[in-house]
């Protein structure tokens, strides 16, 4: 999950609000579930787009690559990427 620095000035209340729920959520340990927030420096709402959405990209494929390097697999990485780009693609 990411915010904005600068995400709804006009709603002060708001940047406290997601902060809190960070606070919260965080101590939580839900299974099989990972959790991960960033406050996103000198951005707007909308400039925080291109970079969330390659964070969490990473942040999704990155069990999967560690796996992939501890057994050298290229084919698997191959595959995954032609996977990736047939999924965003549809």
């Amino acid at each position: 999950m990411s915010i904005a620095e600068f995400d709804l000035p006009q709603y002060p209340n708001f940047m406290k609000s997601v902060k809190e729920f960070n606070k919260v959520f965080s101590k939580r340990h839900y299974k099989n579930f990972r959790y991960k927030f960033r406050l996103v420096d000198d951005a707007h709402h909308s400039g925080t787009k291109a970079e969330a959405y390659t964070r969490a990209m990473k942040f999704i494929f990155e069990p999967i690559l560690k796996r992939s390097e501890s057994i050298k697999d290229d084919i698997f990485l191959k595959k995954m990427s032609i996977f990736f780009l047939q999924t965003i693609q549809d």
